[in-house]
């Protein structure tokens, strides 16, 4: 997890209040300075690996950054901003901001959470991406403002349990969902809805949209192969924004689209030996022969695949012992 801590009214963050936070915390926390009253906190829970921060030096400009980011369109956006090859995308939304200012939101793309520090301004902007993949919460206790990827984390913060919130349940008992965004189980613990951003100053505080969903024109293009060509071009770039180092599992069933990632993933690494595959399938249930067609397509391709029946892993008899709980239902 990783998390933020601002002070509103510009005192410099105490530093015994850090060391408790992080005393609760899996070894090895880092807490860092991004600021004069601006802390940063990054700890191993989790998928720590995909956790990305950047500090600089005061220059006039944000000195800080940290969340979880995958950015698409990484070269095009390089290029745009003049950066080297081997940037960040930590840099990349640093250099976006210096370039674009409070537009910069709209320049980007991809699946993030983030809080960037704006020192010179004295300022905090923590946003999420556009469909919401990445959850970011955020909560105020007197003038310390904190905010997460982390629920849990939270509500820990408070001396005992934080009030639940009974609309938020409420809408969970007869819907399964809460219709407002910005609401989590807890009260006083809030969500950042999907495209939108946070805003902190020692002034004021803002949560405002900045992306919606636009309907282009269609696309009328001369022959009928075009759009197949042109559906493949913008798929293999998609899957190129995606694909880790290494070796990468396909949840692969006999259809086109799992089949088709698969095929694009192994023409992306160069390397059939780097795309592993695997298929689940109900053998009494409902027996349509996935596995068979699963099968022709991976012995096609050239990939491994592992089939697996799934009719009796439906029901995981273990799941309590499993250790698997979110912070919501």
């Amino acid at each position: 997890m990783f998390a933020a801590l601002f002070d509103a009214s510009g005192r410099r963050m105490p530093i015994d209040r850090l060391a408790i936070v992080a005393s609760a915390l899996p070894n090895p926390t880092q807490v860092f300075a991004a600021g004069a009253n601006v802390a940063f906190i990054k700890s191993p829970t989790g998928e720590a690996a995909d956790i990305d921060s950047c500090l600089k030096p005061p220059s006039g400009g944000p000195t800080g950054l940290i969340g979880r980011i995958r950015l698409d369109r990484r070269s095009t956006l390089r290029e745009r901003l003049g950066a080297a090859s081997g940037a960040s995308d930590a840099d990349l939304l640093i250099g976006a901001y210096e370039r674009w200012g409070d537009d910069f939101l709209r320049h980007v793309r991809g699946d993030y959470c983030f809080v960037l520090v704006d020192s010179p301004r004295r300022r905090l902007i923590a946003a999420r991406d556009q469909l919401g993949v990445r959850a970011l919460f955020y909560a105020r206790r007197g003038d310390l403002w904190l905010i997460s990827d982390s629920l849990d984390w939270l509500a820990a913060q408070w001396p005992r349990r934080p009030d639940l919130d009974e609309y938020w349940i409420g809408d969970f008992l007869t819907l399964g969902h809460s219709r407002e965004f910005r609401r989590t189980v807890y009260r006083d613990i809030h969500r950042v809805p999907p495209g939108h951003c946070l805003q902190l100053d020692e002034r004021d505080n803002s949560l405002r949209r900045y992306w919606q969903l636009e309907i282009a024109e269609p696309l009328h293009l001369k022959h009928a192969g075009e759009y197949a060509e042109r559906f493949r071009e913008l798929m293999a770039e998609a899957i190129s924004d995606r694909l880790p180092k290494g070796t990468v599992g396909i949840a692969m069933s006999g259809g086109i689209d799992s089949t088709s990632l698969a095929a694009l993933s192994i023409e992306l690494k160069k390397d059939a030996s780097q795309v592993v595959a695997e298929c689940i399938h109900y053998k009494r249930l409902m027996n349509v022969g996935e596995d068979r067609y699963a099968r022709l397509a991976a012995r096609d391709i050239g990939i491994d695949l592992v089939v697996r029946p799934f009719d009796d892993l439906v029901y995981d008899q273990s799941w309590r012992s499993r250790g698997i709980a979110a912070a919501e239902p």
